[in-house]
This record gives structure tokens, C-alpha cells and sequence, in this order.
């Protein structure tokens, strides 16, 4: 991770780039792998380690990637996935997706809000249920 993030600054891209937005009264934060030019546009690249790579992109690496792109009011940016068992690099390039980000906006806006009223945000099922140490008691 660290390594190509130096191959990319010496290619002219920057690293771990801080963005925010603000949005209805609060402000979403993140912070970027890396932004680089493609072709006179700028990219978002997102790597992401995995023991196995997939076939497609998790929801939330793919909804963290829109989040990205909205924040910066660009179109497209690619999630890297490199296998920490073999080594193995595998590529998806994600559109700015209207849809998923009114999504994203909306999660942000409901987790802002069970923050605000000290209350648990609605839990939501997801891949990593069964190893979460909390799923006995999550609703």
C-alpha cells in the first residue's frame, strides 16, 4: 500500500488526499488513497487488501469510492484490490452513480442523526455479520 502510493507521487499523483463535504448541518470526512490524472481528468485510485480478491467490489468499498467522488464532484475512480497471499492486483473502475450517492447522503444523514440524539444508528446486515463480536445482541 505505502510502496505504490511513493510510485504514485513520483508519477505525479498525491497521496492520501483529505476531503470533506458539507452536508445539511454536518460535515463528511475521508481520506483518499490516492488522486491521480487520467487523460486530462482527475481519478480517485482506492487500494484495499484482501486475503482473497473478489469478483466484484464490496458494497461498502464501492459506496466509500462514491462518497469520494461526490466529495470531489468527479466522475470516475477505480478500487484496487491486492491480494496479501499472492500478490494478485485485480481493478474496477466505478462511475459517479447519482442513485448510490443519494444513498450514501442519506445513511450519513440518519447516522448524524442517531449520533446527535445519542441513540444506535438502524443496524443494517451486512457481509462481516457473523464475525462481528456485538451480533449477539445487534437487532
Amino acid at each position: 500500500h505505502l510502496k505504490l502510493q511513493e510510485v504514485l507521487r513520483n508519477e505525479g499523483c498525491d497521496t492520501e488526499v483529505s476531503v470533506n463535504i458539507e452536508l445539511d448541518g454536518f460535515r463528511l470526512r475521508g481520506r483518499i488513497d490516492a488522486l491521480c490524472e487520467e487523460l486530462g481528468e482527475k481519478v480517485v485510485l482506492e487500494f484495499k487488501t484482501a486475503n482473497e480478491i473478489p469478483e466484484k467490489p464490496y458494497d461498502s468499498h464501492v459506496m466509500q469510492l462514491q462518497a469520494y467522488l461526490l466529495m470531489l464532484k468527479l466522475r470516475k475512480g477505480y478500487l484496487i484490490y491486492l491480494s496479501r497471499t499472492n500478490g494478485r492486483v485485480k481493478v474496477f473502475k466505478i462511475l459517479r452513480d447519482n442513485k448510490a450517492v443519494k444513498k450514501l447522503v442519506e445513511r450519513a444523514k440518519q447516522l448524524y442523526k442517531a449520533l446527535t440524539d445519542l441513540k444506535p444508528p438502524i443496524p443494517e446486515k451486512g457481509p462481516w455479520c457473523s464475525d462481528c463480536p456485538f451480533s449477539h445482541i445487534c437487532r
